[in-house]
């Protein structure tokens, strides 16, 4: 082992391996800093609630659904009765929000999303309940984005459809389009 050429290379393979275990041992740390530093942010505020038929029945207040929610419709009739039918791709899920003007003086509304499944079936409505000057806004609960869905709003009763596709019930009151 004289030959300073072989002396020098296995001095250099030496130095390799600890420069190759130094570095390995640095991004260990790194790792292990970056767990601690990723283990004290929370990955978000809140889980998802609900996907598609989950939601179905559910409120959107107070879920991750109203995050991205976008107007598919909204009509204002007579400034005095404010209509928006919601979609969020995030819970993949509809709903209709009503808000109406405490001082038009009307009597008492109803709301809500009609859905029916996209091939046909039985209409069904899911509803907001009774709005009036005292409960201005209120919005249905959410329906699957699997179904057709339309909002609507009438002076009838919580499960008044005022635009049936069938036959006309009577009544008062009006909905956006199929979507």
């Amino acid at each position: 082992m004289d030959d300073p050429v072989a002396m020098k290379g296995s001095r250099t393979g030496r130095g390799k391996a600890r420069l190759r275990a130094g570095v390995s041992l640095l991004c260990a740390t790194l790792l292990a800093a970056g767990g601690l530093v990723a283990a004290a942010v929370p990955a978000s505020a809140d889980p998802i609630s609900c996907w598609q038929s989950e939601c179905d029945g559910q409120s959107p207040v107070g879920t991750e659904c109203v995050s991205d929610a976008v107007v598919i419709e909204e009509v204002v009739f007579s400034t005095m009765i404010n209509m928006k039918l919601l979609h969020s791709a995030l819970c993949s899920s509809y709903w209709t929000k009503i808000q109406i003007d405490p001082s038009a003086g009307l009597n008492s509304r109803y709301g809500g999303v009609v859905y029916v499944p996209q091939l046909g079936g039985t209409e069904a409505m899911r509803n907001t309940g009774e709005i009036n000057s005292t409960n201005v806004g209120a919005a249905s609960p959410m329906v699957s984005s699997m179904y057709s869905v339309k909002a609507c709003y009438t002076n009838v009763s919580s499960s008044f459809d005022p635009s049936p596709e069938d036959n006309r019930q009577g009544g008062s009151g009006q909905c956006t389009r199929w979507h």
